[in-house]
């Protein structure tokens, strides 16, 4: 097991360090089992970038996934999935029926069950206590707090319908908070992650659920390699770093418990990405966005134009007119 964090701010060449290294496992050996782990929208430019940097001729042995996708792939090499599952329109039509099914039982919510859009967000919240991986025994620790009256009463309602909940769906229904911790589970007893190099890029938040995949791929891996956009030392934004810092911690800790020494590779100033900061002015907004104090830029302005409208749609109008007019001035998307 060996863990390696790469830090930087964005634009700070992170994604790229990470290309190096995986071509690096493959000019060793082209045939080792390499698990790429980036945000669903990104997947395709990461495969893309892997074909031209790593000049390969496809992927074989290295897989580029989303967090979604890598449960369906966990679930679907070893098995397991055997009930219907359960999409957001399902689960809020599961919380509808026990909310009528409940309303003389609900102290405060009773009320508030027949009001429009109440039983979205009671899935809503429904989900995100399964994400956190929140049980029933921690709302009853929650209700034994010295809390005020309406506040705990809350908490018994939330408590009998997520009771309620689980009880409908078990056996008959399966919720994508319910698929992932079968896909961690699946992947704990097959030891799915053995032998495998893991690369993690792009996140800004993980649930409670996707830390414990990633806990579990970082035992079982022969290395795994996180980026965090994550300022070092006493930077003048460091507030703006706060949730990837938080993230940092949850991980690290995580790493500990399983008896790991990270190593830390800190990508500075002097890693500026070519094709993400060309431009000075970018750059330095950048770095004074969110600062205090920020430091005044004195070059004449050619990268940013701002633009004010009588509307946030004339606004966009705008906008699109002038990307037009670059484009009619041979400048291409990337």
């Amino acid at each position: 097991m060996k863990l390696n964090y790469v830090l930087g701010r964005s634009g700070r060449g992170k994604t790229e360090y990470i290309l190096k290294q995986i071509k690096t496992l493959l000019d060793e050996d082209n045939l080792c089992r390499i698990l790429v782990i980036v945000p669903e929208q990104a997947t395709f430019r990461m495969e893309r970038d892997l074909i031209e940097q790593c000049d390969l001729p496809g992927l074989f042995n290295l897989s580029v996934v989303s967090f979604d996708r890598l449960v369906h792939e966990i679930l679907n090499a070893c098995g397991g999935r055997t009930l219907s599952p359960l999409d957001f329109i399902g689960k809020t039509m599961v919380v509808r029926a026990l909310l009528d099914a409940h309303r003389d039982d609900l102290t405060v919510f009773g009320k508030s069950a027949s009001m429009p859009g109440f039983e979205i967000k009671m899935t809503e919240m429904l989900t995100e206590l399964k994400r956190q991986d929140i049980s029933l025994d921690d709302l009853a620790q929650a209700e034994a707090m010295k809390l005020p009256p309406i506040t705990r009463q809350k908490l018994t309602d939330i408590a009998l319908l997520y009771q309620s909940y689980n009880e409908k769906l078990a056996g008959e229904h399966m919720d994508s908070e319910d698929i992932i911790s079968l896909a961690i589970e699946k992947a704990d007893t097959h030891n799915y992650f053995n032998g495998a190099h893991v690369f993690v890029d792009g996140f800004d938040l993980l649930t409670h659920q996707m830390l414990r995949l990633l806990t579990l791929a970082i035992s079982q891996s022969v290395c795994a390699t996180i980026s965090f956009r994550k300022n070092g030392g006493d930077a003048r934004d460091n507030m703006v770093f706060a949730p990837e810092e938080k993230q940092y911690i949850r991980i690290d800790e995580a790493a500990k418990d399983l008896g790991i020494r990270p190593t830390e590779i800190v990508l500075s100033s002097n890693h500026i990405s070519d094709t993400k900061y060309a431009s000075t002015e970018l750059l330095h907004l950048e770095q004074n966005l969110f600062a205090y104090p920020f430091s005044p830029y004195f070059g004449a302005p050619k990268d940013i134009m701002l633009s004010s409208q009588d509307s946030q749609a004339l606004e966009v109008k705008d906008a699109c007119s002038k990307i037009i007019d670059l484009l009619g001035e041979g400048y291409r998307f990337r």
